[in-house]
């Protein structure tokens, strides 16, 4: 799934909670892009491997605009980090899972309108690369945001009407 597929602001929040619940520098910590030059391990590898999926029905709230309404449509994603490392990578994913549970991490996400559903354990993909080995391991985080989206639906606000019968002629605008 293409990083795209959340706004910045989103992506950006993500971002500094992995920094900071890992304890990784910044250049250690990439989105899996296309053609996006890995570094040497340690490093973490970010992925939205599925969503946003919209779940559930939006509310419909009037803007106060005329005959314009938002809807707050719940999105939830999952975020995959891959942890390289020839030894510590489960440390890192521990580190990453408990700050998950730690208000001061949590906030992060949060502030950008984030809420962590929950996580799955860590998975040991470790394995021999032609004469080397690659340890890695991995945990999906599930996370959900609001995507409000807004819709003019041109109601008729008002009617003019105008009739004559005969010489009669009469002029009216209801609301």
């Amino acid at each position: 799934m293409p990083i795209d597929a959340i706004n910045p602001t989103l992506q950006d929040a993500i971002f500094d909670f992995i920094v900071s619940a890992s304890g990784f520098a910044e250049d250690k910590v990439i989105w899996n892009l296309p053609g996006i030059k890995r570094p040497e391990p340690p490093y973490l590898l970010l992925s939205i491997s599925s969503g946003p999926r919209k779940t559930g029905n939006a509310e419909t709230i009037y803007t106060g605009t005329q005959d314009q309404f938002k809807y707050p449509f719940r999105k939830e994603i999952t975020l995959t980090v891959n942890s390289y490392a020839d030894s510590g990578w489960l440390s890192v994913i521990g580190d990453i899972t408990n700050g998950l549970e730690l208000p001061t991490k949590q906030l992060i996400l949060r502030d950008a309108g984030i809420a962590i559903l929950n996580s799955t354990d860590p998975l040991d993909l470790s394995e021999l690369l032609e004469t080397d080995f690659e340890g890695r391991g991995a945990v999906d985080i599930f996370l959900a945001y609001t995507e409000e989206i807004i819709d003019t639906t041109g109601e008729i606000e008002s009617v003019k009407i105008d009739q004559t019968i005969g010489t009669f002629e009469s002029s009216q605008t209801i609301n």
